[in-house]
C-alpha cells in the first residue's frame, strides 16, 4: 500500500504571493507575460500561464464578496451610470468570426449606488448599461422605493 507523503495537499504558492501577483498586475497594469520576464531577470522565473491561475484563485476567493456588495447596491436609493466603449481581444477575436455574432459591441458600465454605502461596480463586455442595471435591479427589495436614476445622454424611444 502506498503511503502519502507528508507535503501532500499542501499548497505550493503562499498566498501572499497570489495576492501580490493579483494586485501587480491589476494596478500596475504588466501582461503576465512581462512580469515573467521581469522575474526571469532575477532570477525567480514563474510562468504566465501559472501567474494566471494563481490570480484566478484570488479572484475565486473574493466572488462570493462581490456578489454580496452587487446585493447591496442594489438596495441603494440613487445610480448614476455611464457606458463606454471597450476592446475585449476575446470579443474581437468573435466578431471576425464568419458569420460575425448578432451582436458587436463591447462596453464597459460603471454604475455608481449611492445611500447608505457608495459602492462603484463595473462591468465589461457586450451588455450596456440597461442591461447591466436590469440584471443589478433583480437583487433589488421589492418594497424598496424605485431607484432615483442619473445618467448622461440616453437614447429614449
Amino acid at each position: 500500500m502506498a503511503h502519502i507523503p507528508p507535503t501532500a495537499g499542501q499548497q505550493t504558492y503562499d498566498l501572499s504571493l497570489k495576492v501580490n501577483l493579483a494586485v501587480a498586475h491589476d494596478h500596475l497594469g504588466p501582461p503576465f507575460k512581462r512580469i515573467e520576464s521581469f522575474q526571469h531577470l532575477v532570477g525567480m522565473p514563474l510562468p504566465d500561464a501559472t501567474q494566471w491561475e494563481l490570480v484566478e484563485q484570488v479572484a475565486d476567493g473574493t466572488y462570493p464578496v462581490y456578489e454580496h456588495i452587487k446585493h447591496l447596491g442594489a438596495q441603494q436609493p440613487r445610480v448614476y451610470q455611464n457606458d463606454t466603449g471597450a476592446r475585449i481581444l476575446s470579443l474581437i477575436k468573435q466578431n471576425q468570426a464568419d458569420p460575425p455574432p448578432e451582436r458587436t459591441g463591447m462596453y464597459t458600465t460603471v454604475l455608481r449606488l449611492e445611500g447608505e454605502h457608495a459602492i462603484c461596480l463595473y462591468f465589461t463586455g457586450r451588455q450596456h448599461t440597461g442591461e447591466n442595471l436590469d440584471d443589478l435591479l433583480a437583487h433589488r427589495d421589492p418594497s424598496l422605493a424605485p431607484m432615483q436614476w442619473m445618467s448622461d445622454v440616453l437614447a429614449v424611444e
